[in-house]
């Protein structure tokens, strides 16, 4: 009969073979050392006092398979703790690692969906996620942080942080002009000045230029519509002598100061890089 078959355990062969096999041989046959077979160092305990002995070497069958059983089931036990060992390092080395990439994740989501204004605390996140991963990230720089992050979002994106900002971000105007059709609902912050703080440079001035001409259009849509609107009403009639187009342009000029000043006064959110 086979080892296996005897014990359940694939490769195991009692009756030959090793020091722990007749460790384990003497344990379950009850046999004292001066047999040759036990060594007194047995997982199970004592060798003599087993009243395993049967006249003429006879074996106890029953303490056999006993001691057999707890043989079994200290190695199924053994397995079972070095699993969750193995599991526990595997936590340990490759959380920090997944961390990071789903950090990169949420940030590359917010540049596909042009979240302008949630882009630097979903970069400050990713960043943290990196600290978090180095042991001695306490003595890195935020710049060296900042290129660690950007080089690792290349690595998986296989491009920038600022040419994906430019890929699905709209230009400077065109979110000024969103900015004050909305009455200051969209996001205050543009592409440019989101790579600005990445970068480091501040936004020129032909984007800031672009910028408040959207919002100054924006307001002059809003204006002059508003104005014409009323006066086609019969109320204003008289006010405005039936000549809508002077009222449209009043309200434009009106609506392109009030979408200047909106520009100005909104600010353009968080932009500090941790």
């Amino acid at each position: 009969m086979t080892g296996e078959a005897v014990t359940g355990i694939s490769g195991y062969m009692p009756f030959w073979g090793g020091y722990q096999n007749q460790v384990m041989l003497g344990d379950m046959m009850g046999l004292d050392s001066s047999w040759g077979l036990g060594m007194d160092t047995s997982i199970f305990g004592g060798l003599n006092g087993m009243g395993a002995m049967m006249p003429f070497g006879g074996l106890n069958y029953d303490s056999y398979y006993q001691n057999m059983d707890k043989y079994q089931q200290f190695m199924y036990d053994s397995q079972i703790r070095q699993a969750e060992r193995s599991r526990f390092a595997d936590l340990k080395a490759n959380a920090p690692m997944e961390g990071i990439q789903r950090q990169a994740e949420i940030l590359h989501e917010k540049i596909m969906q042009n979240e302008q204004e949630q882009i630097i605390p979903a970069l400050n996140a990713y960043i943290e996620s990196i600290k978090a991963a180095y042991s001695n990230s306490s003595e890195a720089s935020p710049q060296q942080l900042l290129n660690k992050a950007t080089t690792l979002y290349k690595q998986i994106y296989n491009t920038g942080i600022t040419d994906d900002l430019r890929k699905y971000g709209n230009g400077s105007f065109t979110q000024g002009l969103f900015q004050t059709l909305s009455f200051g609902l969209a996001d205050k912050r543009t592409v440019e000045e989101n790579i600005s703080a990445i970068n480091g440079q501040p936004v020129s001035r032909f984007e800031k230029g672009k910028k408040y001409a959207g919002n100054a259009t924006g307001g002059a849509i809003i204006g002059a519509s508003s104005m014409y609107l009323l006066s086609s009403l019969k109320y204003f009639k008289n006010v405005f002598k039936s000549k809508p187009l002077v009222a449209a342009g009043i309200g434009a000029v009106i609506g392109a100061l009030s979408g200047l000043g909106l520009g100005a006064a909104s600010g353009s959110g968080s932009s500090k890089i941790s």
